[in-house]
């Protein structure tokens, strides 16, 4: 076996699931990942479309809130809800929880 065909064993060998990737896209915007982390990140997103596509769309959605959250500098609170909607949940939730 050449080196060529031994790295290719290496890298099969060694390359993490699309599962971690997906846990490592989502860790990386809370923390740092550490060095092993952040090579096997790279390599398994070079070769996995899917994943890369993942972490687009993270690096999208993360894009989006943080726009949203600058928008109000003011201190100015936004409430989506009206007062009538926000009771009315409250007072759905505290049946649900108290059984009556």
């Amino acid at each position: 076996m050449n080196v060529g065909q031994r790295m290719k064993v290496y890298m099969v060998e060694k390359m993490i699931s699309c599962d971690k990737a997906g846990y490592l896209v989502s860790k990386s915007k809370e923390t740092k990942l550490n060095c092993r982390e952040k090579i096997g990140l790279r390599i398994h997103l070079v070769t996995c479309l899917v994943c890369r596509q993942y972490a687009s769309q993270i690096n999208d959605l993360q894009h989006m809130v943080y726009r949203y959250k600058n928008q109000y500098t003011d201190g100015t609170v936004v409430h989506m809800l009206t007062d009538e909607t926000r009771t009315s949940m409250k007072e759905t939730v505290e049946k649900e929880m108290t059984g009556k």
